[in-house]
């Protein structure tokens, strides 16, 4: 099994069909009943992601997959969940029947085309069949691009209507897809269980729908949390996409760096500006996962500078990232991010691990940004991190002080350290400046391994964090080690 294997089977499904079977007619389960491949569906095709490797297609003609759903119902609240490559954008013309069951009045959903034929301009809709009527819950006003592998979840909380419909870990009503949802007949209600329902097949007619992929359809008695949906389409990226593109991205960073160059000076920029190397750093070391493979290595004189970063500032929410493979104790000062130009004293603005600033003790973690000739500081002791790879995140509220470190996915109050301030506490790093890594005001100091680096204009939430850090888990290089404590 994979790691996304293990972290749906945790949730308790009802059904789950990984549906990455490559040869027969039986659909192999890992909850609940097995499935049967009908028609001649193409079995294996390559997969959402190297943790989900692999799917079947279908053509359109008389191919789908069809299990019997134990025990859900009308009121009963439960979720749909499965990975779908459609081969085609997701709009109100191109008709993609996804999972349907057994009636001749077609209770279930479709995610494209006008699949109902009695609502204009649906793309998404969820539709039932109790008691003869036909009673719909549907989205408009939007479209789906044709990218490849897409995370799609239909959740239901119980109650007639109150259906949602999440794509790739994010709700459709969100400002990222941008749909409108509404209802007819005030709304479906919840599937029916102990029948057969089937992938790419609508009973009546019947009518077939080509995927180009389908996998890891799991079905529960229960509504998934957001949390919950957003964990499970980050434990698995899919492959077409890098952890830019489905985390970085969609969680509004202004500048990311994958730091996987191959050589030269430029350091490419999936989002925002490049930056630059200097000196000779070790180019595509080891990074802490398959999913982040790659990283750069610094040393004296060997280091990264970033173009001007806009959208900070002393007062504005802000969130840094960044993957390091090194421990922080209070013996050894080690330099993380830096302002580039030292002269100007409003830019005077760090964050280092280990007893970087004269008149404090003991400090581990510290961030630091002049302001009116004050030492304005934020800085944790209490305990030390160990000598591997560390997923690091430092956030900021806006509010003088209000600065947090995460280290692997939590607080580092959590994790026995204890914050503290000096004249106040930090504010936010400075805007329109170039930063520095592994910097201090000008010059490159330390010898470590640096992995995607992030900058946010907001304040990442401890979930996103978490799930920013939880991407790689079953995948760690074997360097790996927990934070001690």
């Amino acid at each position: 099994m994979s790691n996304y294997d293990d972290i749906i089977l945790a949730d308790g499904p009802k059904v789950y069909l990984p549906l990455d079977d490559t040869s027969g007619t039986t659909a192999a389960a890992l909850a609940g009943p097995s499935g049967t491949y009908g028609g001649s569906p193409t079995l294996g095709v390559s997969g959402p992601s190297n943790i989900n490797s692999n799917g079947f297609s279908t053509d359109g003609a008389d191919d789908y997959m069809g299990v019997t759903v134990p025990t859900l119902g009308s009121a009963q609240p439960q979720s749909w969940e499965c990975w779908v490559d459609a081969g085609v954008e997701w709009n109100t013309t191109n008709v993609l029947r996804f999972l349907y069951g057994p009636s001749a009045s077609n209770p279930g959903f479709g995610i494209s085309g006008n699949v109902t034929g009695a609502v204009a301009n649906e793309v998404g809709v969820v539709s039932d069949a109790f008691s003869g009527a036909i009673r719909r819950t549907y989205w408009t006003g939007s479209t789906v691009p044709d990218e490849g592998w897409r995370h799609v979840v239909f959740t239901y909380s119980g109650t007639q209507g109150q259906w949602e419909w999440y794509i790739d870990g994010v709700n459709a009503t969100d400002s990222e897809w941008g749909f409108t949802k509404s209802q007819n007949d005030s709304g479906s209600l919840g599937m029916a269980g102990n029948e057969q329902w089937d992938l790419a097949r609508q009973v009546a007619g019947p009518n077939f729908s080509a995927f180009d992929g389908l996998a890891a359809l799991a079905v529960y008695d229960y509504q998934l949390s957001a949390s919950q949906i957003l964990q499970h389409y980050n434990v698995a990226p899919p492959a077409l996409k890098t952890v830019t593109g489905s985390v970085t991205v969609r969680d509004g960073a202004i500048l990311h760096l994958p730091l996987d160059d191959v050589g030269g000076s430029v350091a490419d920029a999936a989002v925002g500006s490049d930056g630059t190397y200097s000196g000779s750093p070790g180019y595509r070391s080891s990074g802490p996962s398959d999913i982040i493979p790659y990283s750069f290595t610094s040393g004296t004189g060997n280091g990264l500078t970033t173009s001007s970063i806009a959208g900070l500032g002393r007062s504005q929410p802000q969130s840094w990232e960044i993957w390091i493979n090194t421990g922080y104790d209070t013996s050894d000062l080690k330099r993380i991010i830096s302002s580039e130009n030292p002269t100007v004293a409003s830019n005077h603005a760090h964050i280092a691990g280990g007893n970087t600033a004269s008149g404090l003790t003991n400090e581990v973690m510290h961030i630091w940004s002049f302001n009116d000739n004050n030492d304005d500081s934020t800085y944790w002791d209490g305990s030390t991190v160990s000598d591997a790879w560390h997923h690091h995140v430092w956030t900021f509220n806006g509010v003088q002080g209000g600065w947090e470190w995460y280290i692997d996915g939590a607080n580092a109050t959590s994790q026995g350290f204890t914050k503290k301030q000096r004249d106040g506490g930090a504010g936010g790093l400075a805007n329109n400046q170039n930063w520095q890594v592994p910097g201090y005001y000008g010059s490159f100091a330390g010898t470590y391994d640096f992995a995607a680096f992030s900058v946010y204009s907001r304040e990442l939430t401890p979930t996103e964090i978490f799930v920013h850090y939880q991407l790689g888990l079953s995948l760690w290089a074997t360097s790996y080690s927990p934070v001690v404590v």
